[in-house]
């Protein structure tokens, strides 16, 4: 082999194994799609995170629009890249969109001070305060 294709072969295996091939991939849902996949939204603080095979994140809820009410819930989510988990921080207060106790990045979570969704979900869950 000569030297060119020997370095040709070297460079494209080293770009193919640098290459990201586990993206995370969403479909965004609109508010609508959202409050009908989830089965758990909530709004509350993050207490702790715990790694394990996932990272699970306590939360202590304040208020629940749809889903068991509770006073604080444990979701799981991925790392984060790849794998479309969703990086909370502690001590923090977020409108949660979850399912089968899991969500991710492609929910419609939000800190409570960023969310616009709040309203509408009053006038959808008025009795659920």
């Amino acid at each position: 082999m000569s030297i060119f294709k020997s370095i040709s072969v070297t460079v494209l295996a080293w770009f193919l194994s640098s290459y990201d091939v586990t993206s995370c991939r969403c479909r965004y849902l609109s508010f609508t799609e959202e409050v009908n996949y989830a089965d758990q939204i909530f709004t509350g603080t993050v207490l702790k995170k715990n790694p394990s095979d996932l990272i699970q994140y306590t939360f202590v809820v304040s208020q629940t629009f749809k889903g068991n009410k509770t006073d604080s819930i444990t979701l799981n989510t991925g790392f984060g890249g790849g794998d479309c988990g969703m990086k909370f921080v502690v001590g923090k207060t977020y409108l949660v969109y979850s399912r089968e106790g899991h969500t991710s990045i492609c929910r419609r979570n939000a800190l409570l001070e960023e969310t616009t969704d709040i309203d509408q979900l009053k006038k959808l869950f008025p009795r659920r305060r």
